[in-house]
């Protein structure tokens, strides 16, 4: 069957939109691929038990998510680094340092819209942490 000059222009207009579309979906896909939950999430991480001396007391926080990567500084303590779930759940841990005796500094929490909710805890201290996408 020979194609006819129209029926090509039909034929590159179709092609020429599909990859319109194609294009569109890989971005959208890369968008999403980067991380529904990135940015940096800002607040105070409040103490809820501990000795509220030195080491257990309030103070500024700070979440960084690029790529569903969390990664949380516990003061200059404990660097936690560990994958948001697709639903804004997060759970991870490191060993901090300077203490005489392994001891592991726990973070759990969700993200949800701008708001980031979590809990840290070590055997000395145990933080809430409400932030906010900056």
């Amino acid at each position: 069957m020979a194609l006819h000059r129209s029926d090509k222009r039909v034929s590159d207009r179709t092609l020429i939109r599909c990859g319109v579309v194609i294009a569109a979906l890989a971005l959208s896909c890369a968008a999403y691929a980067a991380g529904a939950f990135d940015g940096t999430y800002a607040g105070m991480a409040r103490l809820g038990a501990g000795n509220n001396g030195s080491i257990c007391k309030t103070f500024s926080a700070s979440i960084n998510v690029a790529d569903s990567q969390l990664t949380y500084a516990h003061a200059t303590y404990a660097l936690i680094k560990t994958t948001v779930a697709p639903d804004g759940t997060f759970s991870g841990s490191a060993m901090i340092k300077g203490y005489r005796t392994p001891t592991e500094e726990v973070l759990k929490g969700k993200i949800s819209g701008s708001s980031l909710e979590a809990d840290a805890s070590n055997p000395s201290c145990a933080f809430h942490l409400s932030l906010t996408k900056q």
